[in-house]
């Protein structure tokens, strides 16, 4: 089940929200369906002139390692989970 997210707009290089991604995997395995993708679309993607010395910095940073995700594969209602560190 792939996961759409659309920005309208967007004026820095911005993550998509991990929230938007951890609601959507907790309601797909509610539901029985499996996440495997994020496809992530921007309709108007621009950096102003004032912005370009900040993402040439950004874009010359090695990256963290990605978030990983980690559900529960017991929980198949949407009240029943809870933030854990563990």
């Amino acid at each position: 089940m792939p996961h759409k997210l659309v920005l309208r707009m967007a004026i820095q290089l911005l993550p998509p929200k991990a929230t938007s991604m951890a609601s959507f995997s907790m309601v797909a395995q509610c539901v029985g369906y499996k996440p495997h993708r994020l496809i992530f679309a921007i309709g108007d993607a621009h950096l102003y002139r004032n912005h370009e010395a900040q993402a040439r910095l950004q874009l010359s940073r090695t990256p963290y390692p990605l978030p990983r995700l980690e559900l529960n594969p017991h929980k198949r209602e949407i009240d029943v989970f809870l933030l854990s560190s563990s």
